[in-house]
């Protein structure tokens, strides 16, 4: 078992989000049209790109045994649920079905469904569970009162008050081998179903659960509606989809007709997941009474040619309506482009596995021609015509729809297209199959730099700042350097976009510290969470070392990705060493420091008093530190920017903790009362070698008892400063008779002593 390595995290500043609680289903992320993609990790060979769907597009379902509500009373709740299921399974071009097999073993309620607070551990009936996938594929609980949802969600998540968001929740959680759901549990809210009018609001979730659970993600169509800019007109909202990512605060008023029926981006989105295919084999993903248009989105290469694949594109297409030449807003079809490619392979920041342990790898292929792929399939001919022309053409993703709202493969924040796509105007025909790729023009260009991988890092520069990109999917960059036991090094990386301005919309830095020779795939010992500080794109890293070593630095994409629009800026500040080690009690002291990364404007402050600094280099800063007491300080190198470095207890001031006071020999005859000795006290000051000197430390001298005076300081007691050579002296003058002791002490505690005696003057005859 390998040792502990030798750094720990001084400080972790990470974004203010808080996990509400934990959930019994799994959290899916959208794919810009299916809910998963098969991946390489737990899944049969030759899946791994492939939606996820019911086997034969067939779900058979069980509704709970108890009333929905006494508006909605079991019979008529089934009801209820069969109409929702219509509105997809009558969609012609889906091949879908879904029949009710019968009724869940119980009424399912807060007695049989429970939760323990302190452990978010959820009870639920056997025949809730993914382990009945083969006698109940799909439960469907009616929780009257709400207590389900409380158990489920959290205490008063089942309120009333609540169901603009937890009236209908759940979905797939289970799946095949061979890349198919096997179950799903769908939670309606009894309380959202009081009155006849909350039915509609009630009817219109049901339909996107549904939608969910047949494996339809979130999409991002007409999203105005959402955003009233532009203002929305009737066609927006007549195009606006079921399974759009946001809901407009206008649909409960009725804003948007009938909004519980699919539109034809939802009708596309299922088509594609389950199509009704034509004879020929050809013709794959398109039926008979519908087109496809399919391709490729990239970024422009040197020379115009397509280069590296572009994920996250929203690729629409809108009929071109006949009677006006213009592009529609009711006949929409959209796509976002990598759907079906990784959305997060994960990094050697934060690991390949997720919260739970599974492996990033279960979702989304590998294969990189998928990676920038989008598919128009569903296309249809809304005038009922042979033919029809679409326009073409790409929009970023809301940047907000993200984690639950996710619309595409960057689950966990959006990516702004880099450059512009040409519109693009196609003439399909019924069954027609196009391919149409769009180049990014004026997209980013990845700039020529060294490589550099976990085991061959590139070498840290004393500059302490930089320019890169993480070009290329899955690029990581890895820096070495060499760092001292009781310092700490501050590392900020901030993500830039193609005008190399902050953002938020491009690269999710995270940052590691790894001790050198590490084997690769090793966690960092310190590590920190992509954008946790105030500033925009900004992330940062504090790290204390704790032994002297040899250390690895590396950035990387949260997401796992890598792309030429992937660009960061970096800075690091790490105060290594000071020049001497030793400052003077008195007097100001000339001091060098040597570290990597300092800025115009640093400040150094030594304990808590600020040193005057003197002139910076990169990799140099004089300064000159004014007096204080004996024992060590703490230097803290502060850049404008908020970057820190303190290197611990790294400057003595006069006397250390194993420095040694040395009385040098002197005879010191009896001296008479009132006269001054003949021979001083002499001290030195040396280090623990016994031989080096120290200038600068406090001698203390004392005398017991108090009958003596100290020249240099006119009573019993002095205070001196060691010279150059480590030495202090003393003259005295004797006051009584007597054996009187001297002390010379340093403020470690080391001191040494000396008798002298005192006789009286002879009378006078």
């Amino acid at each position: 078992m390998a040792a502990l390595a030798p750094v720990r995290i001084a400080v972790l500043r990470r974004a203010g989000a808080a996990l509400a609680c934990v959930l019994l289903l799994t959290a899916f992320a959208a794919a810009g049209g299916p809910l998963k993609v098969a991946g390489t990790a737990g899944f049969d060979a030759g899946v791994a790109g492939t939606p996820l769907t019911w086997r034969g597009g067939t779900i058979s379902y069980y509704t709970d045994q108890g009333d929905l509500s006494a508006v909605l009373l079991h019979d008529a709740a089934d009801a209820f649920v069969a109409d929702a299921f219509s509105r997809w399974t009558s969609i012609a071009t889906a091949a879908v079905s879904a029949a009710r097999a019968g009724t869940l073993d119980e009424n399912v309620s807060g007695l049989n469904v429970t939760s323990d607070p302190a452990t978010y551990a959820v009870i639920l009936p056997p025949d809730l569970l993914p382990a009945a996938a083969a006698s109940r594929p799909l439960a469907i609980v009616y929780d009257a009162d709400g207590a389900v949802t409380d158990a489920l969600l959290g205490q008063g998540a089942g309120d009333a008050e609540l169901c603009s968001s937890n009236a209908v929740y759940g979905g797939p959680d289970h799946t095949t081998s061979d890349g198919h759901y096997d179950h799903a549990l769908l939670v309606i809210n009894g309380n959202c179903a009081q009155a006849p009018g909350d039915l509609p609001w009630l009817k219109y979730q049901l339909v996107r659960g549904l939608g969910r659970t047949f494996g339809l993600g979130w999409t991002d169509v007409n999203d105005n509606v959402v955003t009233g800019t532009p203002t929305p007109r009737s066609d927006d909202y007549l195009g606006f989809p079921v399974m759009a990512a946001q809901v407009p605060r206008c649909l409960v008023t009725g804003c948007v007709p009938n909004p519980d029926q699919p539109r034809s981006d939802d009708r596309a989105a299922l088509s594609r997941l389950y199509p009704v295919l034509v004879s020929d084999p050809g013709k794959i993903f398109t039926a008979a009474n519908s087109a496809r248009v399919y391709g490729v989105v990239s970024f422009a290469a040197p020379g115009g040619a397509a280069g590296q694949p572009m994920q996250g594109v929203n690729v629409v297409a809108r009929w071109i309506d006949p009677s006006s030449g213009q592009p529609s807003r009711r006949h929409v079809v959209t796509c976002v482009s990598g759907y079906l490619f990784h959305g997060n392979r994960g990094n050697a920041v934060t690991g390949y596995v997720d919260y739970g342990g599974q492996p990033f790898e279960r979702f989304g292929s590998t294969d990189p021609a998928l990676e920038g792929f989008f598919d128009l399939s569903g296309l249809e001919f809304p005038d009922g015509s042979d033919t029809a022309q679409y326009r073409i053409t790409t929009e970023p993703v809301n940047r907000l729809y993200y984690d639950s709202l996710a619309v595409g493969p960057y689950a966990s924040g959006q990516v702004k297209p880099s450059g512009s796509a040409a519109a693009l105007t196609v003439t399909v025909s019924k069954g027609s199959n196009l391919e149409r790729n769009l180049t990014m023009v004026s997209s980013a260009v990845a700039p020529p730099e060294p490589a550099s991988s976990f085991t061959v890092p590139q070498p840290l520069g004393v500059a302490g700042e930089w320019m890169a990109s993480l070009s290329g999917y899955g690029n990581q960059d890895f820096y070495s350097f060499d760092a001292r036991a009781d310092r700490t090094m501050s590392i900020k990386v901030t993500a830039l976009d193609e005008a190399l301005q902050p953002t938020h919309d491009k690269a999710q830095p995270v940052l590691g510290v790894w001790t050198a020779g590490q084997p690769a795939g090793s966690a960092p010992e310190a590590s920190a969470f992509f954008f946790n500080t105030s500033q925009t794109g900004e992330t940062r890293l504090d790290a204390q070392f704790l032994a002297n070593g040899s250390f690895l630095l590396g950035v990387a994409d949260y997401r796992g990705d890598g792309r030429p629009d992937f660009r960061y800026s970096a800075n690091v500040l790490y105060a290594d060493r000071v020049e001497p080690e030793r400052a003077s009690t008195v007097g100001e002291t000339a001091l060098t420091l040597r570290g990597i990364g300092f800025r115009p404007g640093s400040t150094v402050s030594i304990g808590n008093v600020a040193a005057r600094v003197l002139a910076i280099f990169r990799d140099t800063m004089y300064v000159s530190a004014g007096p204080q007491v004996d024992g060590p300080q703490t230097l803290e190198v502060r850049d404008p920017g908020g970057l820190s470095s303190v290197m611990t207890a790294a400057l003595t001031f006069g006397a250390a903790a194993g420095d040694r006071i040395l009385l040098l020999p002197a005879a010191i005859p009896a001296t008479p009362v009132g006269s001054e000795a003949p021979a001083p006290v002499r001290v030195q000051v040396v280090r623990g070698d016994g031989v080096t000197p120290v200038a600068g430390a406090t001698v203390n001298f004392t005398a017991s008892p108090a009958s003596l005076l100290f020249r240099e300081c006119g009573a019993a007691s002095c205070t001196l400063t060691s010279d150059l050579e480590g030495g202090a002296t003393v003259h005295f003058s004797i006051l009584a008779v007597g054996a009187i002791t001297q002390t010379g002490a340093l403020a470690n505690g080391a001191y040494v002593r000396t008798t002298v005696v005192g006789t009286q003057y002879p009378r006078d005859i």
